[in-house]
This record gives C-alpha cells, structure tokens and sequence, in this order.
C-alpha cells in the first residue's frame, strides 16, 4: 500500500511539473505573441508619423508656393482694379464716372477714345462714362451739353479687350449694359437722334445688338424706332423728333 502511495503522489507530482511547463509554454507563447503585436503596432505608430511629417511637408511647400503667387501676382491685381471697378455696379464706381463726365463735359480737348471724325464739335461731351454706370441724371445732362449722339467711341472696357479697335456708337454700348436703367438709356438716345440703323465699326447694326439682349421691350423699342432718310444726304437715317412725327402723322 505504501508502495501505491508514493507511485499515486508520483504520478500526481510529474502531473502537476507538466501542468507547469505547459502553461510555462503557453505564457511564454502568448508574450512572444504581444511582443510581436507591439512591435507591429509601434511600426504602424512610425510609419503613420513618417506620413502625416510628409504630408505636412507638402502642405507648408504648397502654401509657401501660394504665398509667392499672391505676392507675384499682387502687382498685376493692382493693374486690375481699375479695369474692376469699371465692372461694377457700386455707388462708388457711380459718382466717379459722374465726375469724370462733368470734367469731360468742359474740357476743350476731345478724349482720344473718340473718333475725330465723328463730330464736328469743338467740344466733345463724353457719353459712356454716364451709360456704362448707369447714371440716367448724369447722361441726361450729358445730353443737355451737347454731346453727340452717334459720335463713334472706344470704351476702356474688359469686354473689349479681345477687339481693342472695336469702336460702337453710344446706342450700341447702351444695348450692352445689363437690365437695370438699359431701357431709360436707350429712350433718350433715340429721343436726342441717336440712329437707329448704326453699326459699330465691324458691321454689326444696332437691330442685331439688340435682338442679342433677347429683352423684348428693348427690341420693339429698337425695331418701332421712327427715322427718315434725307434722298440727297449720304448720312445715315435720322430718328424723327416727337413733334415732327406727329406733324407727318397728321
């Protein structure tokens, strides 16, 4: 019976010394294995900085790079602001054109966008500083001093650019502006004479100008616009005065 004990706690103890060594392998398993997780996981950790300091790379040279185009093209932009400010529709922009057309309106010289051989006027009223801003109280006093009415102009205009040499008479630049006061603009020119048969200087008439605003107000006022035709005068048809159409009407 003792014989039976000892072999019963031997086999219990060579039991227990494999128990040990099995969970000594499996610990020691499962640590290799967390090490190589980390060890992966520090990899990632340095290979996601490597990329985010790239990334930041490329986005301090794209912003010094942004940075030398703003400062290089900061010149032309100043070049620019006049042309700008032309465009707009500001007050600002208003009461500078208005300026520029009352002194305009008194200088003995003719400006040099204005075709010498349009008027025969020694002074020369200029019309599209008032019509390109849309200063109706200032192009009718423009009017009232005389300013010719199918004198053939060169607008400084960004419009212009691609036809620097475009010339057009101030109907024509009338049917060119955007909706607001176009219509006032185009009445009083027909009203003072301004030809409704104009072309600018490439051919394209004053019907074709407006056909293109696709304002069917405009249009009618363009194509209804009465005129006559002097049969001895190598000049254009003139747009008939209110009370003279009236009197050939009656």
């Amino acid at each position: 019976m003792h014989t039976k004990r000892q072999e019963s706690i031997s086999g219990l103890r060579d039991d227990m010394v494999d128990s040990l060594k099995s969970a000594s392998a499996v610990a020691s398993q499962e640590h290799q294995t967390t090490r190589e997780d980390i060890r992966i996981l520090r990899k990632q950790v340095e290979d996601q900085a490597e990329q985010l300091k790239a990334e930041l790379e490329v986005s301090k040279s794209d912003l010094e790079n942004a940075i030398n185009e703003t400062v290089g093209s900061s010149v032309q932009a100043n070049q620019m602001v006049q042309k700008k400010l032309q465009q707009s529709k500001n007050v600002q922009y208003s009461l500078w054109a208005a300026k520029e057309a009352m002194l305009k309106s008194v200088l003995p010289t003719k400006s040099p966008n204005v075709s010498t051989q349009s008027s025969s006027s020694s002074k020369q009223v200029e019309l599209w500083y008032p019509i390109v801003a849309r200063n109706v109280p200032m192009f009718k006093r423009c009017l009232g001093n005389g300013a010719d009415v199918n004198a053939m102009y060169q607008p400084d205009m960004d419009w212009q650019r691609a036809s620097p040499l475009l010339e057009m008479p101030p109907l024509i630049l009338a049917l060119l502006l955007s909706h607001e006061h176009r219509q006032a603009i185009v009445e009083l020119l027909l009203e003072y004479g301004a030809d409704p048969t104009a072309t600018d200087n490439g051919g394209t008439s004053v019907f074709k100008y407006a056909l293109k605003s696709e304002d069917q107000a405009l249009i009618e006022i363009v194509v209804s616009a009465p005129y006559e035709r002097d049969k001895n005068s190598e000049h254009p048809p003139k747009l008939l005065s209110a009370d003279r159409k009236n009197r050939q009407e009656d």
